[in-house]
């Protein structure tokens, strides 16, 4: 070992090197994403492995944490849309962007109006 640097010595191992185990999720979802209603969306989209979905020929980055699963999108004004998975409002992407962004508050009434039916009351006042 004399004038060799550690990195380079070539030191015998206690034993074969073992790997450990794969890890397993240890937890469950409470929600069937499976049969989520997206029925009063203006349109349903899957979201791809690396997190994206194809809309108006262009991909929008959504999460890649829902590859496999379906979102909502409703559409809120000319170009705007909301981005909706089981329940929860996402955000927003508009038509030509390549993610989504994060929500305001009067977004998250408009797309209750919305839902509710009514829209054309919020139009008519400039609200959304």
């Amino acid at each position: 070992m004399a004038a060799r640097w550690p990195p380079f010595v070539d030191v015998a191992g206690a034993g074969p090197f073992l790997a450990p185990p794969v890890l397993q999720a240890s937890y469950t979802t409470s929600v069937d994403t499976t049969s989520w209603d997206y029925g009063h969306f203006d349109d349903v989209r899957p979201v791809k492995s690396n997190g994206s979905i194809h809309f108006q020929r262009r991909d929008a980055c959504v999460t890649s944490a829902l590859g496999g699963h379906e979102v909502g999108l409703l559409e809120l004004d000319d170009d705007v849309w909301l981005v909706h998975f089981c329940g929860h409002d996402l955000g927003l992407f508009e038509t030509g962007e390549t993610a989504i962004s994060p929500l305001e508050p009067h977004h998250r009434e408009a797309a209750a109006a919305i839902r509710s039916g009514q829209s054309g009351q919020l139009i008519r006042e400039g609200q959304v």
